[in-house]
């Protein structure tokens, strides 16, 4: 019997290093399904694939092949040099973030796929820096943000080989596969992980509503301006600071100012990249726990999950995947070794800078991670606790600014670089610390049991104390993902009976991160809802969690097909078991909701769902379905422009908007588009977890907004009074520009 799942290796050394020896290299197809067979499986369940969502997307009227190819064409010109430049960007801003940490570390990176998601960990925290320092000198701009990536790429050639592995052939499910399978997984991953491309080459400004105020008006403030006036600076007065993610703000700024292009266009350019860095992370992920050929079927079965949908939106959760995916990746052997470190008395620079990322990009996913990454400290501290410990601690301290801003603070820039140079201290602290202890006598067996009666204890505290709680928690449990959730209950099942062993750890790691999103859940249920931050908690922690879990069953699953294409049982009775897996991911059964995000949807589906969003424009109901603001709206945005570029419009300008709704379908999103930091009064004014930045007041507020002072008004008369004009002159402003959309006042000399 093997020593995992067929197909892998017994060594308990870092899957990086297994990958490549002999005996994983060597395909066992006596006991596999023949390879023709496979690929002509592939191939049909393309075929299938391409014509249902073709059913699904033309089936009803108003779409047709000829429009979406239409739709698609018209925005090329900008799209497609966009994603050239971006993806060029993001080359670079990597590359510098993996010198960064090679660096930082004693041996090279083990395999391509730490070099692609360390680089990434790496350019997240390094874009972080260069806001942390540029924005507060007023110099984030193109020349001296370039020079300083292109000076890191020199330091890297100091530091060769930045990787220790040649760079060889990748093929989906390892080497040594026949060619024509190798096509037909090819051709199978590029049709299902084709279709956010497709939205983004016919998308201007990113799909998704609220990424806009909540994560492109920072990144525009930054471009326009190059400069910050705290760490929470939010434009957009849509949320507030509580959705002021650090990380994510600086990659998107970063790109966007050495590409030169909006902070809106750069979001849906980055797509490719982000279709680029989830297959890595998932294949990873799946290989570093199941095996080499759990990876091409992890590929797959992420076609059930929440978070592809939502990979056209590059939202801020779906980023941190990537970064999650290398956290929970990352081996250590029983001799204290780990990705190529030479010393145990170093810290994992890789680690730390994986979760700090993922923190950064969105603290809910990056906390998820670092609790997952503590369970499996506490049930095999032997193994884990000298590599785990330090990179937690410092985790903790290199993301304190942005807990900072979350809760309402206004950091200065000089804290976020304070923190992560004490983040480096406390890790080199920690890390000669926690070597001295004696973890090598603590069984493995012993912890995990420990383990499990302490998370029962607490579940047991928590029943007895709050009643109610254990039951709020369930109800937030989405179950909307039953082939997932069966799959890894399954698998899970089968390794507690012994027939599946788990020298890899995957078991261990599924049931961890499945114990950290059902922990959150219970701790979502113990907030209280009766403020703002207790009610948002409420909201957004269900919500991550459910992406969460979905992802989190993908390694496994891909594990348990891997298992099935090579069980001793006859060949086709395999196949007619993994072409049922691919009719169930590939093509709808009963009822479709393709734009469904909170529920396991086929990917013929979503694919449709992607060519009519190409093809109708995503924004449907707004001045313009591509570019959300009109022609006269834009008019209004260019006005704006031209008062930045004479220097009237700075980045401590605040501006009053006035308008009948705060909403950006019905008003102009002026702090997405111009990055001017933008108070609102509108009719429709309110306040809860969704308007929580302060900035939104209501019209009965507009005489002692406009006593402030705003050195600019804007104001959209359509649905208001038709005195609030004269109101703005009585308070001392003048008009400087008009059209059909609205009109501009600043303030009488």
């Amino acid at each position: 019997m093997p020593t995992w799942w067929p197909g892998t290796s017994s060594s308990t050394h870092s899957p990086a290093s297994a990958a490549t020896s002999p005996a994983t290299d060597r395909p066992e197809w006596p006991r596999a399904i023949p390879a023709h067979l496979e690929a002509g499986l592939l191939f049909v369940a393309t075929a299938v694939l391409v014509l249902a969502a073709l059913g699904v997307a033309y089936s009803g009227p108003g779409f047709s092949p000829a429009g979406t190819l239409d739709a698609i064409g018209a925005q090329l010109p900008v799209t497609l040099p966009a994603a050239v430049l971006v993806s060029a960007a993001t080359l670079a801003d990597v590359a510098a973030g993996a010198v960064v940490l090679r660096l930082l570390r004693r041996a090279p990176f083990r395999a391509w796929s730490d070099l692609v998601l360390g680089g990434f960990a790496g350019a997240v925290l390094l874009d972080c820096l260069l806001v942390f320092v540029l924005g507060g000198l007023g110099l984030f701009r193109l020349g001296v943000v370039g020079l300083i990536l292109g000076l890191v790429l020199l330091l890297g050639l100091a530091r060769r080989p930045i990787v220790g592995r040649p760079l060889l052939g990748v093929r989906p499910g390892g080497p040594g596969r026949p060619v024509e399978l190798n096509l037909a997984r090819w051709l199978l991953l590029g049709v299902v992980w084709g279709g956010p491309l497709i939205v983004a080459f016919a998308s201007p400004v990113v799909p998704a509503g609220d990424v806009l105020p909540n994560h492109v008006a920072p990144a525009e403030h930054l471009r326009v301006f190059g400069q910050i006036a705290s760490l929470a600076t939010y434009p957009s007065p849509i949320y507030g600071p509580s959705r002021l993610f650090l990380g994510y703000s600086a990659l998107i700024a970063v790109l966007a100012t050495l590409t030169n292009l909006p902070a809106g266009l750069t979001v849906p350019a980055f797509t490719g990249v982000l279709i680029g860095l989830s297959i890595v992370g998932v294949r990873r992920i799946a290989s570093a726990a199941f095996g080499a050929e759990a990876g091409f079927w992890a590929l797959v079965a992420y076609g059930l999950t929440s978070t592809f949908v939502r990979l056209p939106d590059v939202r801020d959760s779906v980023v941190a995947l990537p970064l999650a995916a290398l956290a929970l990746a990352l081996r250590s052997d029983r001799a204290g070794r780990w990705a190529g470190q030479a010393s145990a008395r170093r810290p994992d620079w890789l680690l730390a800078a994986a979760i700090s990322g993922a923190v950064l990009v969105h603290p809910l996913v990056g906390a998820l991670t670092a609790v997952t990454v503590g369970i499996l400290t506490l049930a095999d501290p032997a193994r884990h606790a000298r590599r785990t410990i330090p990179a937690l601690a410092a985790s903790v301290v290199a993301v304190l600014p942005q807990l900072a801003v979350m809760v309402g603070l206004e950091p200065a820039h000089v804290l976020g670089v304070a923190a992560f140079g004490a983040a480096i201290v406390v890790a080199l602290v920690m890390a000669h610390l926690v070597d001295h202890a004696g973890w090598a006598a603590i069984s493995a067996r012993a912890a995990a049991v420990g383990t499990l009666l302490l998370g029962a204890a607490a579940a047991g505290l928590v029943l007895i104390g709050v009643p109610g709680a254990i039951g709020q928690a369930f109800g937030y449990l989405n179950l909307a993902f039953p082939i997932l959730f069966g799959a890894a209950g399954l698998a899970l099942g089968l390794a507690a009976l012994g027939l599946v062993p788990s020298a890899r750890g995957g078991r261990r790691m599924t049931l961890a991160a499945l114990g950290a999103g059902v922990g959150a859940l219970v701790g979502a249920a113990l907030v209280p809802d009766t403020s703002l931050l207790g009610q948002s908690l409420r909201y957004e922690i269900p919500k991550a969690v459910g992406y969460w879990l979905a992802w989190s069953c993908v390694p496994i699953t891909g594990g348990l097909i891997a298992l099935i294409a090579r069980a001793r049982v006859p060949a086709l009775g395999r196949l007619a078991l993994i072409g049922t897996f691919l009719a169930v991911v590939l093509v709808p059964i009963g009822a479709i909701r393709p734009d469904s995000s909170q529920a396991s949807q086929p990917v013929a589906a979503v694919l449709g769902h992607h060519l009519q969003t190409a093809e109708a424009g995503y924004w449907q109901g707004y001045p313009d379905v591509r570019l959300v603001v009109d022609s006269t709206g834009d008019e209004v945005l260019d006005f704006l422009r031209t008062e930045i570029g004479a220097g009237r419009i700075t980045a401590e300008t605040q501006l009053l908007h006035v308008a009948a709704s705060y909403q950006e379908s019905a008003s102009l999103p002026i702090g997405v588009f111009t990055g001017i930091e933008e108070t609102m009064v509108s009719a429709d004014a309110t306040t809860t977890i969704f308007t929580a930045g302060g900035r939104i007041h209501s019209l009965t507020s507009l005489g002692a907004e406009l006593a402030a002072g705003y050195p600019y008004v804007v104001l959209e008369p359509a649905g208001l009074p038709s005195t609030i004009g004269a109101e703005i002159l009585a308070a001392g402003y003048r008009p400087v520009f008009e059209n059909a959309s609205a009109q501009v006042f600043v303030v009488a000399r």
